[in-house]
């Protein structure tokens, strides 16, 4: 009876301490994440509430995380507290074996396994699933986020404007497009809302630049940061190619689009149509869909130019993850490739091919090589 009165009074401090740490990592890592979350409101122009909602279903992601560790801590913490207190010197005069008190340890060992592969299995995904259908679902409720003054904006289908003010009336004066200047009232540009939610607000460039093209060069096989200058020349060549929008894609390339946006819809804040129009643009950027070969026998592959070194470390970071960005979905969709192999995952099937293999999956296998670009820009966001 007594013995049971130690077990329960070990098993509430440990636990009890370790529901202390996690709190307090998951509230400090969850309200840094709130902060970058910002974004769906300040650039995509969501509602507050949608941004709560959003921020609020992924407290299960940043606490999957931290659980082994916090147990670690915990666990050390309840030993040198024991101690401390001579605790553990009562329990062994009074005759209570060292073995019994490290199964309990072990116990409460597995118990918090249990917990970790639950959150990481089915509670997790569960809500990650629900918040990337919040962002599919919610409509943009702040335009200012999309048309903004003095600034080139090419968030509309086949046009580009340029806003230079807004009057006390709300009404944007001196707006440049193509066919020359005009006064326009916002609710000439979009009826509603939800119409406005429709239109692809992601900039492109600015995106292809950080977490596809990078702003760095190799300089005698080291990685160097790019100057401001040539930061700038990257940018206007990107932009010259994109034709203001007016560009063909390739059937072949649209259908591929449509499944890799398919697939990552909602991941990072980011809308299907979003999504289309960023990888739409990339394919013109990098081959201007006229080569799925890079230029001098190049290692890039596919309309996107993508590497073969870096599609395997992108699929490599994200097979060693409890939650990665090519999740079921993915799975689902390239499960063909591993007809056979029973005993893998399309996902580690795929980080563990050569380069060569890679490269050539990547020239001959055209969906596969779309979801690979944008997951790769995804994945360093």
């Amino acid at each position: 009876m007594l013995k049971n009165r130690i077990y329960k009074y070990f098993s509430k401090e440990i636990i009890k301490t370790f529901l202390t740490v996690l709190f307090a990592f998951t509230a400090i890592a969850w309200t840094v994440r709130a902060v970058n979350f910002l974004d769906l409101i300040v650039e995509n122009g969501f509602s507050v509430k949608t941004y709560l909602l959003y921020s609020f279903l992924n407290i299960s992601n940043i606490m999957t995380k931290f659980i082994p560790l916090t147990f670690l801590l915990a666990l050390t913490l309840s030993i040198v507290k024991f101690e401390k207190q001579n605790e553990f010197l009562i329990l062994w005069t009074s005759g209570l074996k060292k073995i019994k008190l490290i199964n309990l340890f072990f116990l409460l060992s597995i118990f918090i396994l249990i917990l970790q592969l639950l959150f990481a299995v089915f509670i997790t995904p569960f809500f990650l699933e629900k918040s990337r259908k919040l962002i599919r679902t919610s409509s943009v409720d702040a335009l200012s986020a999309i048309v903004k003054t003095n600034d080139f904006s090419d968030s509309f289908k086949s046009t580009t404007f340029f806003i230079e003010k807004k009057d006390s009336n709300n009404e944007m004066q001196n707006v440049l497009e193509d066919s020359g200047a005009s006064t326009v009232e916002i609710s000439d540009v979009f009826s509603t809302a939800a119409e406005a939610s429709e239109m692809p607000i992601v900039d492109s460039i600015d995106t292809w630049n950080k977490f596809y093209k990078t702003e760095t060069k190799i300089v005698n096989g080291n990685a160097v940061q790019m100057t401001q200058e040539e930061i700038k020349i990257q940018k206007d060549k990107a932009t010259k190619r994109l034709k203001n929008g007016n560009y063909d894609i390739p059937s072949e390339a649209k259908s591929s689009i449509d499944i890799a946006t398919n697939i990552f819809a909602g991941q990072n804040g980011i809308s299907k149509e979003q999504l289309t129009k960023l990888l739409s643009d990339i394919g013109q950027i990098e081959s201007q869909y006229n080569t799925k070969i890079q230029y001098k026998g190049g290692p890039a592959r596919s309309y996107w130019q993508v590497e073969a070194a870096s599609a395997i470390d992108t699929l490599e970071q994200n097979a060693a993850s409890n939650n990665p960005i090519f999740g079921k979905d993915f799975e689902k969709q390239f499960a063909y490739l591993i007809k056979g192999k029973s005993s893998t995952k399309v996902l580690k099937y795929l980080s563990s091919l050569s380069n060569s293999k890679m490269q050539k999956l990547l020239l001959d296998n055209s969906d596969l090589a779309a979801t690979i670009a944008l997951g790769i820009v995804l994945n360093r966001q």
